[in-house]
């Protein structure tokens, strides 16, 4: 917390990683501990439904930043994210003068991030015949996954001409 709210303020960090029942174990902690509030990165836009329902009626406000959720009293700060994976294929599209092998290396699945962006990538390609995908795997937004899922595609696919990421760059 700021300076000026340093004895206003407590935050706690909890990190489930890209579990919705750890997360939903932690969300469960905070409402016992009668939080007064929660931000949450959401693994599912509806698994949490149910315990952020348990939160609202403690009094709790909750909200969900990036990835979205469904729940009618939580608050969603995101940006559209379809446009984000729209521009950064039309980019790769581009540079690959529109024709190729390329791999798409999703998210983290099940995230409302990771769905926009991906079906946007593979709308616009998909408007590139002379363009194909060669492979696609989940990088969960991290180096170690991306990396290990490129080995294994640079393995079998000897002519790559692109690659479409979330996230995991420095690993590809």
């Amino acid at each position: 917390a700021k300076l000026h709210y340093k004895d206003k303020v407590k935050v706690d960090v909890f990190v489930a990683g890209p579990s919705v029942p750890n997360q939903i174990r932690h969300l469960k902690q905070m409402i016992a501990k009668k939080y007064d509030g929660i931000i949450m990165y959401p693994i599912s836009p509806t698994a949490l439904n149910k315990t952020i329902g348990q939160a609202v009626k403690a009094g709790i406000v909750c909200m969900a930043y990036d990835s979205e959720v469904t729940h009618p009293e939580a608050y969603n700060l995101t940006f559209d994210q379809y446009d984000a994976g729209r521009r950064t294929a039309e980019w790769l599209a581009n540079a690959m003068n529109n024709e190729g092998n390329y791999v798409i290396i999703g998210g983290v699945p099940g995230t409302t991030v990771d769905k926009l962006r991906t079906q946007a990538a593979k709308d616009v390609f998909k408007k590139h015949p002379k363009m194909k995908m060669i492979a696609e795997f989940w990088g969960m937004w991290a180096q170690g996954p991306a990396e290990e899922g490129m080995v294994k595609v640079i393995a079998a696919h000897p002519k790559i001409d692109g690659v479409w990421a979330q996230v995991g760059g420095v690993g590809v």
